[in-house]
């Protein structure tokens, strides 16, 4: 796993479920690579052709609920971006994306709230372990 993550921030909303990471239509396709082109396609449009390698995701409570959809995962980690910090995760999809090599960071809700509030910049670096985020305003979580 890498040590240092660096990357743009996408913000997401609470309770993003694996419907809308990818929705069911999609999980017919051979391959996550294929099946990332339409990752959150309902919630924003614009972020798979958009996003990078390194790309990082700001996310609300309760990330990746509902059906629990094992290539949600996948096809994020396919896209690149390879670190969530969230206030909450669902339970099966964090096991899913520690299955999928990725960092995800729970924050306490203070912490979470704050975070929100100084990203000032949509470019921040993670350093593991432990997981520490600093902003580039120098401020740091962990």
């Amino acid at each position: 796993m890498d040590t240092v993550f660096t990357g743009r921030i996408w913000k997401l909303p609470d309770d993003v479920d694996t419907d809308t990471i990818i929705p069911g239509r999609y999980g017919v396709l051979p391959s996550a690579e294929e099946m990332s082109r339409h990752c959150l396609e309902p919630l924003r449009p614009e972020l798979a052709a958009a996003a990078r390698p390194g790309d990082i995701f700001v996310a609300g409570k309760n990330f990746g609920c509902g059906s629990s959809r094992e290539f949600a995962p996948a096809c994020i980690a396919a896209l690149g971006v390879r670190c969530i910090v969230a206030k909450s995760f669902a339970r099966i999809f964090y096991c899913n994306g520690i299955n999928n090599g990725m960092l995800l960071i729970r924050l306490l809700t203070q912490k979470f709230e704050e975070l929100q509030q100084l990203i000032l910049l949509p470019i921040f670096l993670c350093h593991v372990p432990p997981p520490t985020i600093f902003l580039q305003i120098g401020i740091k979580y962990h």
